[in-house]
This record gives C-alpha cells, structure tokens and sequence, in this order.
C-alpha cells in the first residue's frame, strides 16, 4: 500500500490542488449567490464546498436559493468528477504493484521446490548440472574423484592468481 501511495503521489497532490481550487471557486460562489442564508464569509463556504465535492453531504449546510441549488449541483458534479479522474490511476499503480509481488512469490516458490529437489538430488547421488539441465548419476568413487578435480583446478587457479 506504501508502494501505491509513493507512486501515485503526484496525482494524489494534483487531485487535492484540485479540490483546493474547487473549495475556493464554489465556496466564493456560495458566498455571493447565498449572502446571508448562513454563508456570511467565503471561509465558512470552505466547509460547504468540501463536504459537497468530497459526497459526504453532513446536511448542516446547505443551500436555500435557486443559483444556490444550482452551484451545489455543479460543485457535487466537480467533486466527483476529481475524484473519479484520480482514483483508477491509484487503482493501476496498486494492481502493477501486486501483480509484481505475486510474480515475484511465484518466482520464490519455483526456486525453492529447485532446490528442493536439488537436495533430493545430491542426496541421491546424483550430479545435477543447472545450466544445461541434466542429470547424471555417478559412483561414489567417481563423485570424489570429481570433487578432488575440482578441488585441484581451485588450488591451481589461487596459485595463479598470486602470480600475476
């Protein structure tokens, strides 16, 4: 969820400088079309204008003249319309987000049962080479030898490497 708000931060920011603006503009219509049927300033407008856009609708200011009705229904219609633009851009980023988690706890799993079954594998007694995917099954005798090659080849290459 912290991912989705980080990424979707500057829409967030550009949804709340819209609905700053809006508050403003309709708290000031508001002020002028209502005067004195309880919007007496533009700040107490303010408080009218966000509960109208946000949808919240407290009722315990509203509108009682004709302009007034109708500023109320553009606000409410500005309200949603913001809202509505930002929210699916939230949503995208939210799903990209989850999409990559489980991808990645999918990607976790296979990994695990591979070295599971690796385990299984050299419990067995068998030689697993991952990057050409076999499988090869060898004696005991053969598997030290092989580990004692290996082991020569490592010692052969810190000698070289001290040379240079």
């Amino acid at each position: 969820m912290l991912y989705t708000l980080k990424a979707s931060f500057n829409e967030l920011m550009l949804m709340c400088v819209f609905l700053l603006i809006g508050m403003v503009v309709f708290a000031s219509l508001m002020h002028f079309a209502e005067g004195n049927e309880g919007y007496d300033n533009i700040p107490i407008g303010f408080w009218w204008s966000i509960v109208t856009m946000t949808t919240v609708g407290y009722g315990d200011m509203y509108p009682q003249t004709g302009f007034g009705y109708i500023i109320g229904s553009l606000c409410a219609i500005a309200g949603l319309l913001t809202i509505a633009f930002t929210v699916p851009i939230i949503v995208s980023n939210f799903v990209l987000y989850y999409t990559h988690v489980q991808y990645g706890l999918a990607r976790r799993e296979k990994d695990v049962e591979r070295m599971q079954e690796t385990a299984k594998d050299e419990e067995e007694g068998k030689y697993v080479n991952n990057s050409f995917r076999t499988t090869r099954t060898f004696s005991d005798s053969t598997a030290i030898e092989l580990g004692e090659t290996i082991a020569l080849t490592s010692n052969s290459d810190e000698k070289n490497s001290k040379c240079v």
